[in-house]
């Protein structure tokens, strides 16, 4: 059930109104991301048209439409309250049976936005109390015939307007409670995401064929297709599709079946670009036409059949096979002979120099501080929230204090954390095989001024004061390239840091605060973040 959770999480439309024109965008995500993920064809396009590259036709499209038109697609919470267009919401799966242990939600405090509401709404009613107030002391000084109002107090209260603000007040505070009541109702029915609801998908009760929808017009109708898989990649025959259900199973076994001529070639190209930084087929989302062709076309096939045949579809064991070869534990030192002869090392006589991704980065400066926690994180940070919180002034700021490793970080799609981005994190709602790498003057500047650098930095530098092993200037300084770089300094680098150090502590700065300058600066040195 869970494993299903790959179709449920793709970027929904909510506020699309035509409820069909909504479920065949979903449809269309879920092909676009299928295809690309595992088999490297972009089939998007023929959505409106023939493919203009690759032997994809308009009814093959269709025919895969037909599959997730089958599929009831389940993703949030039918009571969710707030944004989005309640016609498209939609339930969780309930993971509970007699098996499964029922986890309740825990009763959980108002939300920083239900509290904000609050207090405007109290910040208006006293606002009202007092107009109300004046407006009583008013009328009752204009009918008094003792007492007559002056020309001045008329002038400095005018009681139309008044009444005109207090009926502006009232709405105000309706609508406000309505969303106060709202938020409330989503806190208690569901605020907390309990232990037993699951995004992902099953089949619909109603199981039936996509029509062409001609020009990708939705109101458009065409023929129906059966359901089917891409043509070209049979062998003329179409796996059997039963009656009863979607053909979600039939068409998973398809794409994993030996014969499939992609699946496992595409995802031994993409371990492969992970291990070396360049893919065997550079365009690792794209084997088609327009993609580049492949450097070792026998090295892929050879590793695509041991993939399926004596590793199972292992990818652990197969990335042991690759780790554990001559060209893999290459250096990356330059041969000028080589160079001259294959500048861009096709054929793989060094190792490429690599940046480390964002989430490496971010996960070796918390290392060497000692603040990275390796302990697998429970759940995400996302599900404790509450409705209205994940946002840049919500409970996205508790991710800046997630001392956990980044693979258990909660990405949250328009709100990804701000080392990420610099880092050329990909994007998350596209389907990214290959990230850009990019030097541009936000990341010296980010390493030099944000926090968690300037923090990750003095963490090093507390480290190595309180480890008692080291007693002198030296010996700290030796210790902090060990810790960063795996090495110890030369004696160029031990002279600078040392009248770095010595520099720094005349000019007032205590030892600790020195020491954690220089680690800074050796944060943000090529040798820490580029795998060399």
């Amino acid at each position: 059930k869970v494993a299903t959770g790959f179709l449920a999480i793709g970027s929904m439309d909510l506020n699309e109104r035509d409820k069909e024109k909504f479920q065949l965008d979903v449809i269309d995500d879920q092909i676009d991301v299928t295809g690309r993920a595992f088999m490297a064809l972009t089939t998007g396009c023929a959505r409106c048209h023939d493919h203009k590259f690759d032997p994809i036709p308009t009814t093959d499209y269709y025919a895969m439409a037909g599959i997730f038109q089958s599929t009831n697609t389940l993703s949030g919470y039918g009571n969710r309250q707030g944004g989005g267009n309640s016609l498209n919401r939609n339930a969780l799966i309930s993971l509970t049976d007699k098996n499964t242990e029922q986890v309740l939600p825990k009763p959980s405090k108002p939300s920083q936005r239900e509290v904000k509401l609050q207090g405007q709404v109290a910040k208006l009613k006293k606002e009202e109390k007092s107009l109300t107030d004046k407006l009583k002391a008013f009328r009752k000084n204009s009918s008094s015939k003792q007492k007559k109002v002056s020309a001045n107090e008329s002038k400095a209260f005018a009681p139309q307007r008044a009444q005109q603000r207090i009926k502006q007040i009232r709405n105000q505070v309706k609508k406000l409670q309505k969303q106060i009541n709202n938020l409330a109702n989503d806190r208690k029915n569901g605020g907390a995401v309990s232990g037993n609801l699951a995004m992902g998908a099953r089949d619909s009760k109603e199981i039936t064929n996509c029509k062409v929808r001609i020009r990708g017009d939705v109101d458009n109708y065409g023929p129906e297709v059966p359901r089917g898989v891409p043509q070209v990649l049979t062998n003329g025959e179409q796996p059997d599709f039963p009656s009863n259900s979607s053909g979600r199973l039939e068409f998973a076994r398809w794409m994993t079946d030996p014969s499939h001529p992609l699946t496992a070639r595409v995802m031994v190209n993409r371990v492969w670009h992970h291990l070396f930084g360049n893919g065997i087929v550079s365009t690792v989302d794209n084997f088609g036409y327009s993609g580049e062709a492949p450097t070792h076309p026998e090295l892929l096939d050879h590793l695509a059949l041991r993939f399926m045949g004596e590793m199972n579809w292992s990818v652990k064991k197969l990335i042991r096979a690759i780790t554990s070869s001559h060209t893999y534990r290459l250096a990356s030192s330059y041969h000028e002979k080589n160079h001259a002869t294959d500048p861009n090392n096709s054929s793989l006589w060094r190792a490429n120099v690599r940046r480390l991704e964002a989430e490496a980065l971010r996960d070796s400066m918390m290392s060497v501080a000692g603040t990275l926690n390796l302990e697998p994180a429970e759940g995400s940070l996302v599900q404790k929230l509450k409705s209205g919180e994940v946002g840049k002034n919500g409970g996205i700021q508790s991710l800046k204090s997630f001392s956990h490793r980044s693979v258990y970080l909660p990405i949250v799609r328009n709100y990804v954390p701000e080392f990420l981005q610099v880092f050329d994190f990909a994007e998350p709602a596209s389907v990214i095989g290959r990230r850009d790498v990019t030097t541009v003057s936000t990341q010296a500047l980010f390493m030099l001024n944000d926090t968690f650098v300037i923090e990750q930095s003095n963490a090093t530098a507390k480290r190595l004061f309180e480890d008692k092993r080291l007693d002198s200037q030296e010996e700290r300084i030796a210790g902090a390239y060990l810790l960063t770089f795996g090495r110890t300094p030369s004696g160029s680098e031990l002279s600078q840091f040392r009248m770095y150090l010595n520099e720094a502590v005349k000019n007032g700065k205590t030892p600790e605060s020195a020491l954690s300058g220089y680690i800074q600066a050796l944060f943000a040195s090529a040798e820490f973040r580029y795998a060399l």
